[in-house]
């Protein structure tokens, strides 16, 4: 591991007339009151996680113990750090950070974060894991401001009290961009950019069929997206049925009706799209097998989530998705598209499940399951295709306001499914979508 700067090392101020800085051994028992009151103020704790709280002697054997001070040796804040060479692996962590009553209001939580995530990247670690019990919301919130992200497909640890602990990991490599949570107004422009492109370099981009190709779909399922999408950015007349559907007749759709020309014959989902995108990077064969898992592992486990009545089955499914997910959000964190500068098949599938899921699919989730703005790539990744379509007229107000994305004519939104499921992440998931809310 690498050397730690020397301003982490030695104490250094935190706001007027505060200190943080390495707790001494006869702090160690004013340490562990400060964490009990933490974390009993406003939450809940197992007697054996306040034994563990207060054994700040033990914690220091291969820990360390991080406070922040008042001039006068009052602590207000605590975090325990492992010792690097206690600690192999890529992966750093910090555990039982916790600021009392006392000290709240300050940015004592902050600083801390923001200490923990420089001490892992002097030591050389790429990335920070965390654990947390789930009713510790602020913590969350705290986490979620610097940049971690749920990561559902870790969540095996169950604690004393028979909780199972949420999951977060974040990047070393992640900086904070004021991009990530509100929209640019010239990123629409800049991207449409990129996805006009892949109109232009088509060889079908000028050779629209003869006739009107009608697709029958629903804009909640996401098997459609990559042919409605294909034949938008590919100049083809498509008529488009915004019938509703319910999750039964989704999952038992297996074709469309194409006309064209005057002939009219089924298609399956996957011919069509194949259709709408020959000669696209889909003859790559990485694009191909990410359009297979997207198949199975996404929408194929989405369905199946929402038609199973077995408990065990459906938490096996559910992991399947999220471990999915989590593997092309490790993806995006290096590009902005899955294949090539400019907007593929397999981008079209997975903006079409994104949307969905956050729109619909979720709501067969368990409460407070992670929704797409858990993962800080998959998120800009989602926001960015959407206000690129938005702007190059590829997603239309009517499959906004089909999809329950944005209000009807009358100011109404449509809940095919029912009220949007909850997320913790932010207040309004269809405004942080559309580009007006802030995380």
């Amino acid at each position: 591991m690498g050397t730690m700067r020397a301003e982490l090392r030695n104490a250094y101020p935190v706001g007027e007339g505060y200190l943080l800085r390495r707790a001494q051994p006869e702090e160690y028992g004013a340490v562990g009151d400060v964490l009990v009151s933490a974390f009993t103020h406003g939450c809940w704790i197992t007697e054996n996680y306040q034994k563990r709280l207060t054994a700040i002697e033990q914690w220091a054997e291969t820990s360390d113990i991080w406070v922040i001070a008042s001039a006068s040796g009052t602590i207000y804040a605590a975090v325990t750090t492992p010792k690097p060479e206690e600690w192999p692996g890529v992966r750093f962590t910090f555990n039982v950070l916790g600021v009392a009553p006392a000290g709240r209001g300050h940015g004592f939580g902050a600083a801390l974060v923001k200490h923990c995530i420089a001490l892992a990247e002097a030591y050389g670690y790429e990335e920070i894991e965390l654990h947390s019990s789930p009713h510790m919301t602020h913590a969350h919130q705290l986490y979620y401001r610097f940049g971690f992200h749920r990561r559902i497909d870790w969540e095996t640890m169950v604690i004393d009290s028979g909780q199972r602990l949420f999951a977060f990991s974040r990047s070393i490599a992640w900086k904070t961009d004021s991009n990530t949570w509100k929209t640019d107004s010239n990123t629409s422009e800049t991207h449409s950019e990129a996805v006009m492109a892949t109109t232009n370099s088509s060889p079908h981009a000028h050779t629209a069929a003869a006739g009107t190709a009608v697709l029958r779909y629903s804009p909640l399922d996401p098997r459609s997206w990559p042919a409605v999408i294909g034949a938008r950015l590919h100049h083809w007349p498509v008529t488009v049925d915004l019938s509703p559907s319910d999750v039964s007749t989704i999952v038992a759709g297996t074709g469309v009706s194409l006309n064209g020309g005057g002939a009219q014959r089924k298609s399956t989902w996957r011919e069509c799209a194949g259709q709408m995108w020959h000669g696209d990077k889909a003859s790559d064969p990485d694009a191909r097998w990410m359009i297979s898992a997207i198949e199975h592992d996404l929408i194929d486990t989405l369905f199946a989530i929402a038609t199973e009545e077995q408990a065990a089955a459906k938490e096996a499914l559910r992991r399947v998705f999220y471990a999915r997910l989590g593997w092309f959000d490790a993806l995006l964190e290096t590009r902005e598209y899955l294949s090539g500068n400019t907007i593929c098949e397999p981008d079209a599938y997975l903006f079409g499940v994104l949307i969905t899921f956050d729109m619909g699919y979720r709501s067969f989730f368990p409460f407070g399951d992670a929704a797409v703005v858990d993962y800080p790539n998959l998120w800009r990744y989602a926001r960015r295709l959407y206000q690129e379509f938005r702007h190059a007229g590829i997603v239309t107000d009517a499959d906004t306001s089909a999809i329950g994305l944005t209000p009807r004519s009358d100011g109404t939104y449509a809940a095919p499914w029912g009220p949007l499921a909850w997320t913790e992440t932010v207040d309004d998931l269809r405004a942080a979508w559309t580009g007006v809310a802030e995380r």
